[in-house]
């Protein structure tokens, strides 16, 4: 019976491992996008872009950069309260680059570090890009 078992397979082996790596590779693209992103905004805020390499550290970094005092770090460590300060910290962090609060609104739905792009992209060039299947 085990054996029968064990021969349903579900696709080659090989099926598996490009599925696999497709996987990985569309993980390491948006991983490093959110890298970059959250590195740009950390250098326009003034702060030290490999901060964001720093786990601890580059939360304590978006505290400084939203204007909120240093021990909000205690509160990521709390469940859901971290969720609710990573909100915050999301929202003050979009106006510290004068983003409008829709604007943050919709990033924070999508992404903190896009909504952190959003944000820098608005102050630098006044204007979001939006992609043109999108816009």
């Amino acid at each position: 019976m085990l054996q029968s078992i064990l021969a349903m397979g579900y696709g080659s082996e090989a099926q598996g491992g490009t599925t696999g790596m497709i996987f990985m590779a569309v993980w390491l693209v948006v991983c490093l996008t959110i890298l970059a992103g959250v590195w740009k905004v950390f250098t326009k805020a003034g702060q030290p872009g490999w901060g964001v390499l720093v786990p601890i550290y580059n939360t304590y970094l978006m505290t400084k950069i939203a204007q909120r005092p240093a021990w909000w770090l205690i509160l990521m460590f709390i469940p859901v309260v971290n969720i609710i300060v990573h909100v915050v910290l999301s929202m003050d962090i979009a106006r510290h680059f004068s983003a409008r609060a829709p604007d943050s609104a919709w990033g924070w739905l999508a992404s903190s570090s896009i909504r952190s792009s959003v944000s820098v992209a608005r102050s630098t060039t006044g204007m979001i890009r939006m992609p043109s299947r999108m816009a």
